[in-house]
């Protein structure tokens, strides 16, 4: 399936916008790397298993901490390839082009950690068991864990029903044309480019919470934490401090996983 992660011109677009580092998006550094760096026992016999790594953000986020391996599977070619420097740079980190909605036969329980940032969303509904599946043969027994940070199902059904009344297109920046969709009836995600045949995913956002949990289960994994971050929190530390409050509705979802 092509979608806009084998465009490079949409790669680049993505790249500029946020930086090879993710530097702008602040929810990355803030939030997302320290909960990941707090979570993994750095040593030089620890290996990951990065689904989803697009343009090797996270790896780039942890090149100083001592690991074996990085290995980062992702189904787009285009964003994929703007990883290649950083391989080509550190041995330590493997990149290959895959499917990650789709059985990895090669995964068998080598990796320490297997964890995916913003990948869940963009995974077509009726492949998101094998996705489950598929970080859960990745990871060594039951001292294997599992990390997803995806968007809350929550606030991709509020930014929904948001358009819905305001009959407002949704655009974001200039790299998304044709990423979200713009027919005045949905926020959620939509590769989508209907004048070049790209494959329409127009509903990857709205995963309820409950398939998500029962997915996980299913692919004989138990979650162990979860944690469910408000929208204008852009920090741990703005997390540790957030008092709830009528309206708060939770913006992001860090969900930490091992196998029953």
């Amino acid at each position: 399936m092509t979608t806009v992660w084998d465009d490079p011109d949409f790669a680049a677009a993505w790249n500029k916008t946020y930086g090879l580092d993710m530097a702008k998006a602040v929810i990355r550094a803030g939030i997302i790397y320290p909960l990941i760096e707090e979570r993994i026992e750095w040593r030089d016999d620890v290996a990951v298993a990065d689904f989803g790594c697009g343009n090797g953000n996270l790896a780039r986020a942890f090149l100083a901490k001592p690991f074996t391996e990085w290995m980062g599977y992702d189904s787009g070619s285009a964003i994929l390839a703007t990883a290649a420097d950083l391989a080509a740079t550190d041995v330590r980190l493997k990149l290959k082009h895959a499917d990650i909605g789709q059985p990895i036969p090669e995964l068998t329980g080598q990796y320490n950690h297997a964890v995916s940032v913003f990948t869940l969303e963009e995974i077509a509904t009726p492949s998101a068991q094998t996705f489950f599946n598929n970080m859960a043969a990745a990871v060594r027994g039951k001292k294997g864990h599992v990390h997803i940070f995806t968007q809350h199902p929550a606030y991709a059904l509020q930014q929904d029903l948001l358009t819905v009344e305001r009959q407002i297109p949704n655009t974001k920046f200039e790299g998304h044309k044709g990423y979200f969709d713009t027919d005045q009836s949905t926020y959620t995600l939509a590769i989508l480019n209907r004048e070049n045949g790209m494959a329409s995913k127009a509903e990857y956002h709205h995963k309820p919470m409950g398939d998500i949990v029962n997915g996980l289960s299913r692919a004989g994994l138990a979650i162990t934490e979860m944690l469910e971050v408000p929208s204008g929190v852009a920090s741990m530390a703005q997390l540790a401090t957030h008092q709830p409050k009528s309206g708060d509705v939770p913006r992001f979802l860090y969900l930490r996983a091992q196998l029953l």
